[in-house]
């Protein structure tokens, strides 16, 4: 049996809103492979720090979509 989360294999969609599903596959598939090699604290707060950056971005351009969208109504 292949699990229902194997890259490559289609996945059902919980919505017909493309930006909201672009988003949702960022978040899911999201490389964490930079924690491993982390050790100290602070090394782990960097990361997380930049990975809280990365997330604020796509939320602002999610937001700056979604208002385009909005306007086009």
């Amino acid at each position: 049996m292949t699990d229902r989360n194997t890259p490559g294999r289609p996945q059902p969609r919980d919505s017909d809103n493309p930006i909201i599903e672009q988003f949702k596959d960022d978040l899911l598939y999201h490389s964490f492979a930079g924690w491993k090699g982390q050790t100290t604290a602070a090394e782990k707060q960097t990361h997380l720090e930049s990975l809280l950056g990365q997330m604020m971005q796509r939320v602002k351009n999610l937001e700056a979509r979604v208002e385009k969208l909005e306007e086009k109504g």
